[in-house]
């Protein structure tokens, strides 16, 4: 049923007849619920929806089934978002008997929506802000670290608004070196003895980002990667004394990077977010040199450039 509005009253030491005291005081009315309703057409036998306000605390949801006979479950919820599953039918699994082994057999894709499914849900609940502050998202995982100067990155399971705060813990000599809404990045900094190696547990807590903000960060998707302010490409170049020419790098930057060139007689010319221009010093020959280049930047979203060329 529906929430409606309530006044509590206090009975004060003066109070008559069992009626309010003259310094009585009427409590805040709760909140309006906020009703919330969407579709989903399935094309698999899971999946997650945000909601477009989300909650202060996890709503009231009911999922209705467009398709007879078909019906689906809320595999999880919170005050942001909830999973759906197709729930299974006696003509679809006839030894699942509980909700745990129909969701592992869902996600192996032994479940599959029929072709003229739609999944219809309606929240109620009240508004996010409006009461008392939800807690910090909080997400949990491991990783191993086994050589010296080892480096890696981990992904969330669900996107955060913000960068998170995240710690370390365990016995390896561990660092965070950059966060993003999507993940982390870490690096090994012991010397990779035998006692220094081991299981690192991560925590990350922040604030969950909301429909809209994960529609923004999947459009910046490849900004954000954990290690992206950081990214680096590198490879081989050939070249002659007196010539010039132009590398092309296999996936573009969000920004100009920064090039090195190992060989100190090819001068880098120009940087753009796609390729760098070079020039070797010196009197032009038929000899032929090889040489290595590394950048390092910001990953962006343009499609790879066009490969070396003179």
């Amino acid at each position: 049923s529906a929430a409606g509005a309530f006044v509590l009253l206090k009975m004060g030491p003066g109070a008559k007849g069992g009626g309010p005291s003259a310094g009585a005081e009427a409590a805040r009315a709760p909140e309006e619920p906020v009703a919330q309703q969407g579709t989903v057409k399935p094309e698999q036998a899971s999946g997650i929806v945000y909601y477009p306000v989300p909650y202060a605390s996890p709503p009231h949801l009911t999922l209705t089934a467009k398709a007879p006979g078909r019906k689906y479950l809320i595999a999880q919820q919170d005050e942001l978002s909830f999973v759906w599953s197709v729930a299974p039918e006696l003509k679809d699994l006839n030894d699942v008997k509980d909700l745990e082994s129909a969701l592992k057999v869902a996600a192996s894709g032994g479940l599959r929506p029929g072709p003229n499914d739609e999944l219809a849900w309606e929240a109620k609940g009240v508004r996010a802000g409006t009461g008392a502050p939800s807690k910090p998202f909080e997400q949990r995982g491991t990783f191993k670290v086994e050589e010296r100067g080892q480096e890696g990155e981990v992904f969330f399971v669900a996107a955060y608004a913000l960068p998170p705060n995240v710690v370390l813990d365990g016995v390896p000599k561990t660092a965070v070196t950059s966060v993003t809404p999507l993940g982390f990045a870490w690096k090994f900094t012991g010397a990779g003895f035998a006692d220094e190696r081991g299981t690192v547990t991560w925590k990350a807590k922040g604030a969950r980002a909301t429909g809209e903000q994960l529609a923004e960060h999947i459009k910046n998707a490849s900004r954000l990667q954990p290690r992206a302010e950081n990214w680096r490409q590198s490879g081989s170049l050939n070249y002659s004394p007196g010539l010039s020419g132009q590398v092309g790098f296999g996936q573009a930057f969000a920004t100009p990077p920064s090039v090195e060139v190992t060989a100190r007689e090819v001068i880098v010319k120009e940087v753009t977010t796609t390729s760098f221009k070079w020039e070797a010093n010196g009197t032009k020959s038929n000899s032929n040199y090889s040489t290595t280049w590394t950048a390092k930047g910001t990953r962006g979203l343009a499609p790879p450039a066009p490969a070396d060329k003179k």
